[in-house]
């Protein structure tokens, strides 16, 4: 299991929603 960063990419909430559901977290 890999925790997933996503860094400010213009991330949409329902991405963002996802992403954090799946354990990842975004950076701004």
């Amino acid at each position: 299991e890999r925790a997933v960063t996503v860094r400010g990419l213009g991330v949409s909430k329902g991405a963002r929603t996802a992403i954090e559901a799946a354990g990842g977290k975004i950076e701004d």
